[in-house]
């Protein structure tokens, strides 16, 4: 061979050796493929390697050295989803316990609580939960569930109330003359006698009672709530209210999605959270653990009247936050200070200003920093707070499912707020419009932990399985403001937005395929998740 036709043949390979793209571990293609980048790329191609993102674009010579290629059929590429507030272990147990979901009625109920005894002879207690407190607000008594003769405490969907048995009462002491806790009461006879339906601390008070589950079953019930949540194709969870014993069980686990948690911190115990804290992250936090945040229950619920409203309810009705300014401002400058983040469960305007105020306090006096403190359920803002959320960088965790006129809403939030709050409720346009961050959060087992029903509600305000009026519909969202909400945004509240949140070169590998192009599709709604991965690993 002569010289130069040598030198011509090594060119060539040369050249095509410089054109091909590097061996990688995972490519897509074959669908939609959204970065939800700063400029909302939409790509044909991406390429994964040491679970990490190489390439996003439309080179279609990183599928030939791939050792993995994922033809997506027509359908959608996305970032893993961020689940803003979730009760995994939580709502994990309640799946091991009575189920009452979708009971129609009472008599339904007790005979699921009666089945569930009979096939657990040994439970001390009879527990469980998920039964609607628009539908049986009022109907419910301890003399219905007295015939299974153990102890029962069956906790209402939204947690804030719970249905009980006279032997439950009697093991807590609870009796004609015990007093409503404070910001809790216990619903009485015409004699003054407990009748079985408890509120708010009430709830807690009797709760204390509760046999502790053991480990397997925390262990069986994180399993399921993992599972379900890959499935749904969340790849990161907020899970705002851990103790010792749910730490444990995530540390225990192969968790299989990355978990941040808060610690409850009580008024006026500001210090003790924070020691609390300190100890729990030394002991659990690595790997996809995280303890970073204390949580803050700063009001009720607007259907039992116990959230904190900036005008008093229709009728009179005048609830405080369950903190004080005071007892706010200090826990806030504590657990700043530790390096902590706020997460604080506010649904009523006066307790969201509350909230938003001890964060303006804790700026003012420990200076900016990066952190993600988060303001869950937002049920009412005041118009004169809108902008706050911007202005404070606070994160809006709203729970976009609920913002719908079900029955909680038509029955049990509309007569007691009037027409010009009614218009106003989930007001997730308003803070956006403001330039407020959103973010979103299932709140389950509460409500469905599905990102696809709570993304359609967002946009239409409407119940995603009949047809109907919407609420506020001036508060809905785009489509790309709603996923935004679940990807993009959502690594912001758990502080990774440098590596989540978006299919962009050089962040981690936390992908969500879906069966079709949501932007297309005909009901968001019937958006199904084919697979997740978490760092380049599929499940």
């Amino acid at each position: 061979m002569s010289a130069l036709l040598a030198s011509l043949l090594l060119g060539e390979l040369l050249g095509c050796a410089a054109s091909a793209s590097p061996a990688v571990d995972l490519a897509f293609h074959g669908g939609s493929i959204y970065t939800m980048d700063d400029d909302r790329r939409v790509v044909s191609v991406l390429a994964v390697d040491d679970g990490r993102i190489v390439y996003a674009g439309d080179e279609r010579s990183w599928l030939q050295g791939a050792v993995e290629v994922v033809d997506l059929r027509g359908g959608a590429l996305l970032p893993g989803f961020i689940d803003a507030h979730v009760h995994l272990v939580e709502g994990g147990l309640e799946t091991l316990g009575v189920q009452l979901a979708d009971a129609g009625s009472v008599d339904e109920m007790v005979s699921r609580a009666e089945a569930w005894a009979d096939a657990n002879p040994r439970a001390e207690w009879i527990v469980g939960g998920g039964w609607d407190a628009s539908t049986f607000n009022d109907l419910l008594r301890a003399s219905q569930i007295d015939g299974i003769g153990r102890p029962v405490f069956l906790a209402s969907a939204d947690g804030h109330s719970a249905w009980v048995n006279h032997a439950a009462l009697r093991e807590a002491g609870i009796d004609h003359d015990t007093p409503d806790p404070e910001d809790g009461r216990f619903e009485r006879e015409a004699s003054g006698a407990p009748n079985g339906t408890l509120r708010e601390t009430a709830v807690d008070l009797l709760g204390e009672f509760l046999p502790e589950p053991t480990d397997s079953e925390l262990d069986a019930g994180l399993a399921h709530a993992v599972a379900l949540a890959r499935a749904h194709g969340i790849t990161s969870a907020i899970d705002p209210n851990v103790d010792e014993a749910t730490l444990a069980a995530y540390a225990r686990a192969e968790l299989g999605l990355r978990v941040f948690t808060a610690v409850e911190l009580v008024p006026g115990e500001h210090e003790a959270t924070v020691a609390e804290l300190e100890s729990l992250r030394a002991r659990f936090e690595g790997g996809h653990l995280a303890v970073d945040a204390a949580k803050l229950y700063v009001d009720g619920v607007v259907e039992s009247q116990t959230a904190a409203l900036v005008e008093p309810y229709d009728g009179g009705q005048d609830v405080p936050p369950a903190f004080t300014r005071e007892e706010i401002v200090a826990a806030a400058l504590a657990v700043d200070a530790a390096g902590f983040d706020l997460h604080a469960h506010a649904i009523g305007d006066a307790a969201v200003r509350l909230v938003l105020d001890a964060i303006e306090e804790m700026e003012r006096a420990n200076g900016r920093r990066d952190r993600h403190p988060v303001i869950a359920h937002l049920e009412l803002v005041h118009p004169d707070d809108l902008a706050r959320f911007a202005v404070l960088d606070v994160l809006a965790a709203f729970q976009p499912y609920w913002a719908f006129p079900d029955p909680y809403i038509t029955e049990w939030t509309l007569p007691v707020v009037g027409p010009d709050r009614a218009s106003r409720l989930y007001p997730l346009g308003s803070v956006a419009g403001a330039g407020g961050t959103l973010v979103s959060g299932s709140d389950w087992s509460v409500s469905t932990i599905d990102p696809w029903d709570a993304i359609e509600v967002a946009v239409s305000r409407r119940d995603p399985e009949l047809p109907g009026p919407a609420l506020a519909p001036a508060e809905a969202l785009s489509l790309d403001e709603a996923i935004a909400m679940y990807t993009r945004d959502g690594a912001r509240a758990i502080g990774r937005a440098s590596e989540l949140g978006t299919l962009e070169e050089g962040k981690l590998a936390d992908l969500c395929w879906v069966d079709r192009d949501p932007y297309s599709a005909a009901r968001i709604s019937e958006v199904r998740v084919v697979r997740t991965w978490i760092q380049g690993a599929g499940g």
